[in-house]
């Protein structure tokens, strides 16, 4: 399948969202807010999902 609308829980499931992955795992500890900004259908969700996991942050807060 090409397109799946559910966010990704791996990031072997993503393509080409390792410096995402990376910039967010960089800003969400040290800073108090962090917006995730992006064209439409880029997987934000999938790249946020997978930055709070390696994290260690449980992704039962997002509101998706």
């Amino acid at each position: 399948m090409l397109f799946d609308p559910k966010p990704k829980n791996s990031r072997s499931d993503l393509f080409d969202r390792e410096e995402k992955i990376s910039e967010l795992k960089e800003s969400i500890p040290r800073l108090s807010l962090t917006l995730l900004l992006s064209v439409r259908r880029a997987d934000e969700i999938s790249a946020l999902k997978n930055a709070l996991n390696e994290l260690g942050t449980p992704t039962s807060i997002l509101q998706i």
